[in-house]
């Protein structure tokens, strides 16, 4: 393989996969479900990682839509924040109610 065709199909074949994934935070009370945050990502787990670093409660991944380009999952992610207006809290966090009606919205 010649060193373009070669160049050309790595940098093809690296693109990173782009991720829109719901993590909820553990609620400090029982009986209370946590908020829910709708973000992008190439990488979910350290995605997860960093964000529990700066937050007190138990971060889980509880679903995850992709794989897209940047662009597209950019996109799809505004989307669903703006269908999902009435949950919104602040940020891309939302109310833990926004999860049923975010599988209609798919």
């Amino acid at each position: 393989m010649s060193k373009s065709l070669l160049k050309n199909y790595t940098l093809t074949n690296l693109k990173p996969k782009n991720y829109i994934y719901l993590i909820q935070e553990a609620s400090h009370r029982k009986k209370d479900i946590g908020c829910v945050k709708i973000g992008v990502a190439a990488n979910i787990e350290l995605r997860l990682q960093a964000l529990q670093i700066g937050n007190p409660r138990k971060l889980s991944l509880i679903g995850k839509i992709g794989p897209y380009s940047r662009t597209k999952a950019e996109w799809l992610e505004k989307t669903y924040h703006k269908r999902l207006k009435k949950f919104h809290i602040r940020g891309e966090w939302f109310n833990h109610k926004c999860i049923s009606e975010m599988s209609a919205v798919i």
